[in-house]
């Protein structure tokens, strides 16, 4: 797997498409899985601004975390890489930038689709 790709799994069974993936289907129960390519395009499905951070993440706020929606209906949680949380708006098409530490990165790649 690439730095710039999300693990996805399709059921074999159902179709259903998880990410992480896992060992059965939280839909139907089975146990056969195909590997699919992770998409790293998405859209912001929810986000929101943390001003009160960890200490180890501190010195970032204000930082955004989202819900980024990716094709096949799977939702991942992500950082948002942008300039200001005022930048963000639901529906607004993201990308994949970086993974770092575990963590999912995207960025703004325009505005909101119509």
């Amino acid at each position: 797997m690439s730095e710039l790709e999300i693990p996805l799994v399709r059921c074999n069974s159902c179709q259903t498409v998880q990410v992480p993936p896992r060992w059965v289907c939280t839909k139907c129960g089975e146990k056969d899985f195909t590997r699919v390519s992770g998409e790293i395009s998405g859209t912001v499905y929810s986000y929101t601004t943390i001003h009160v951070a960890p200490a180890r993440f501190r010195e970032q706020v204000p930082y955004v975390v989202a819900l980024v929606e990716l094709p096949y209906g799977v939702k991942v949680t992500a950082r948002l890489d942008c300039q200001s949380p005022q930048e963000v708006v639901i529906g607004m098409p993201v990308v994949l930038s970086k993974r770092e530490d575990g963590c999912l990165w995207f960025r703004l790649t325009g505005k909101k689709e119509s």
